[in-house]
């Protein structure tokens, strides 16, 4: 049987790290569970320094759309609508005075919306936006270039990395935004869309009190120092192998 790979549950739970699920897995990052290669964090920090200056207050904003809000998958947290993500940045912005938008999107029609609406302000790395057809995944979508899925990968790389280096946040609920909790620890400022789940609770129009601030900022993941926090890591290493055992 193939090794599954644990993955958190991408509820507001875990956003407001409710039983420390955030920090575990923060702690898990810090063992090594994920790496970035020095020769792509250099090119993308290359990128980065291209695009955002010591100077600048940058909202981070990541939104899903193409085959995610296409076909509603059952149980998966609501994308919030393009009018209420442009409404929410542009109070964002203000209220905790940025002077830039980073836009962390694979849906070229988001990115079109919000360059119209913020223009200069709205920045984005890098990026090919594939023209979604309607029907499928957007994995099966490829721009026609060489090397298609490595840049595909890569870009989206990019757009987290970045991400994980903007002190304000905006995110829609997705696997995305929860990968990214695992890699950030400067937050100052998190809001989270909170909308409800896809064929379970459906709010028309969805009300804008249903945005969460998320509390995970507070944390400050311990660095790897004392006997104590290592046996802390080592505790939930065994717990996923004995889960992963399991279900052999």
């Amino acid at each position: 049987m193939p090794f599954r790979v644990p993955f958190p549950n991408g509820t507001m739970n875990y956003f407001n790290n409710v039983n420390n699920e955030l920090i575990e897995w923060r702690m898990l990052v810090k063992l090594g569970m994920f790496r970035i290669q020095p020769k792509m964090l250099e090119s993308i920090m290359a990128e980065y320094n291209q695009l955002i200056s010591k100077n600048d207050r940058v909202l981070g904003v990541k939104l899903r759309g193409t085959d995610y809000t296409a076909t509603q998958p059952y149980q998966h947290a609501i994308q919030p609508p393009i009018d209420l993500a442009v409404n929410t940045i542009r109070t964002l912005k203000a209220q905790w005075q940025c002077n830039k938008i980073f836009l962390a999107t694979e849906d070229k029609n988001i990115f079109l919306r919000c360059k119209e609406e913020f223009g200069d302000d709205c920045i984005t790395s890098e990026m090919a936006y594939a023209d979604y057809g309607g029907q499928g995944v957007i994995n099966d979508y490829n721009v026609d270039r060489e090397n298609s899925l490595y840049l595909k990968g890569k870009e989206y790389l990019t757009q987290m990395v970045i991400l994980s280096k903007c002190k304000d946040l905006l995110l829609s609920n997705c696997s995305g935004s929860v990968g990214l909790m695992m890699m950030h620890e400067g937050i100052e400022h998190c809001v989270v869309f909170n909308l409800g789940l896809y064929g379970v609770h459906t709010p028309s129009p969805p009300p804008i009190v249903s945005l969460i601030t998320c509390q995970c900022y507070k944390l400050k993941t311990p660095s790897l120092r004392s006997a104590a926090e290592f046996f802390f890591c080592l505790s939930i290493c065994r717990r996923l192998r004995a889960d992963h055992s399991s279900t052999r």
